[in-house]
């Protein structure tokens, strides 16, 4: 006992609790982590039967993030259990929405192709070019330190319309384009939520589960509003179907984005999420889409609108994406957002409804 108290003396309970209290979220540390983290610094704390209690109060105190803040101090009765889920739940919602836009705003590079006299890929770089004098711009190739009858690209065929006499950049073919899509703009940029054709989302289930039906949360007033006319018009496109029972119930995590609007997303992790055979789908190699468009000359991206909700789900899994809200329930009809097996299905019924196709990524 003397030898084990020198050695490895008992931590000293003011220090662990001063220790317990500092602790905050750190910069890139995730929720997860931030509740391991104060439960591994309250085990010489003795706080005894005020720990759910102080654990909570840390917890929410703690948070980096204000938005999932200003929602826990929000609600009545809350618990650390509780909280810890329901900021689990906004951080995956968070993060889903996040890859969702910023897989579709990830820039494409092109690699070019190094032209003779060139110091780098790309059109010609003069030598000297300071020393110069300087010309109308060549109709060739839009630079201003040469004639058109000197340019290098004078008699160069163009990759856009295959015409002689310019290269792409100055090309103005595409002119008529620009101004065609204005005016047909309803025809390619219809309002609401896209429809996937003949593939259907499937939820796989482990073994003997057990359905959970949960009460719905309570929305802050501030929300409320913008919550019920996001429902309304998820109903009226046919994303969600009003029903009047389920074995199935998820509250629900209103989500406000930059822009104003309201992301509605349900809590799976505490009902759908534990109970699920959570698919994975790898994504192919930076190298091998870069290698597939290597050949490209004119490049282009697609934002899909709320692209989960494109893909219908199949009948067994509407039931249990049911979720509970302040005017009732609802059942998903297409692929929501929260369900941890999402982002698996959707990447594989991209790549399948873009198989075969040359150039496309």
């Amino acid at each position: 006992m003397i030898l084990q108290s020198h050695y490895c003396p008992k931590p000293l309970e003011i220090v662990e609790r001063f220790k317990f209290h500092k602790r905050s979220q750190e910069t890139g540390e995730n929720v997860a982590d931030f509740i391991a983290a104060i439960k591994r610094l309250s085990e010489h704390c003795n706080f005894g039967a005020v720990l759910q209690t102080t654990l909570r109060d840390r917890f929410v105190c703690g948070l980096r993030d204000e938005a999932i803040q200003k929602q826990l101090l929000q609600e009545r009765d809350l618990t650390f259990e509780g909280a810890t889920n329901l900021a689990l739940a906004m951080e995956m919602a968070n993060r889903d929405a996040h890859d969702l836009h910023s897989s579709a705003d990830k820039s494409i590079h092109k690699i070019g192709i190094k032209t003779p006299g060139t110091g780098q890929t790309g059109t010609p770089t003069p030598r000297n070019q300071s020393s110069r004098p300087s010309f109308p711009s060549c109709l060739s190739c839009g630079k201003t330190n040469h004639k058109r009858s000197n340019c290098y690209f004078k008699d160069a065929t163009c990759n856009k319309c295959h015409k002689k006499g310019h290269i792409q950049t100055v090309c103005k073919s595409g002119q008529n384009q620009n101004k065609f899509l204005p005016r047909n703009q309803n025809k390619f940029l219809p309002n609401g939520i896209g429809n996937v054709k003949g593939i259907q989302g499937t939820l796989i289930f482990k073994e003997n589960f057990q359905p959970k039906f949960c009460k719905a949360r309570p929305v802050p007033y501030a929300l409320k509003k913008k919550v019920e006319q996001e429902l309304d018009n998820l109903e009226k496109q046919g994303i969600i179907s009003s029903v009047r029972h389920s074995d199935w119930a998820t509250p629900i995590v209103p989500v406000l984005k930059a822009n104003g609007d309201v992301c509605l997303c349900g809590d799976y992790k505490t009902t759908v999420n534990p109970n699920l055979e959570a698919e994975k789908y790898t994504l192919p190699p930076m190298e091998d889409m870069l290698a597939q468009l290597e050949q490209g000359v004119t490049f282009s991206k697609i934002d899909l609108r709320q692209a989960y909700l494109q893909l219908p789900l199949d009948d067994a899994s509407k039931t249990i994406t049911t979720i509970n809200t302040s005017k009732g329930l609802y059942t998903y009809n297409r692929l929501p957002f929260g369900v941890a097996s999402s982002p698996a299905i959707w990447q594989k019924t991209t790549d399948t409804i873009l198989q075969g196709l040359s150039g496309v990524q």
